[in-house]
């Protein structure tokens, strides 16, 4: 009997932590889901006003002459490169938004045929 009971209890113990796990995968994906709108809203705002400037050069010279208000960069952009975006950023307090996205799955959201590590919006 104890043994049945002991079982019983580790079933409800198990089923906890699915439903836990799954309360957690749903709020994971909530989150993903709210950042990436940000991250679409964002570009389809600078491109219906061609207001977009692709690639970490322009993005970097523009910043140094405050030309940008935001900058979006891809999670697998060179760490050099996006320690020298965001400190350049803080400089001059500029927006970054580290998405969860590649340089692939950037380019493709672009529309653009080659990989975008980072874009800014112009002012």
């Amino acid at each position: 009997m104890n043994f049945m009971m002991a079982q019983m209890s580790q079933v409800r113990v198990s089923q906890a932590r699915k439903e836990n796990l799954n309360k957690k995968a749903e709020e994971k994906a909530k989150e993903m889901t709210n950042e990436k709108a940000k991250v679409i809203s964002s570009i389809d705002k600078s491109i219906d006003k061609t207001k977009l400037v692709v690639g970490s050069e322009r993005v970097i010279k523009l910043l140094k002459n405050k030309k940008i208000k935001r900058i979006t960069i891809a999670k697998d952009l060179k760490p050099e490169i996006k320690n020298k975006i965001i400190e350049l950023a803080k400089k001059v307090n500029v927006e970054v938004v580290e998405t969860s996205k590649t340089r692939k799955e950037l380019g493709e959201e672009l529309k653009k045929p080659f990989c975008i590590g980072c874009f800014g919006e112009k002012e």
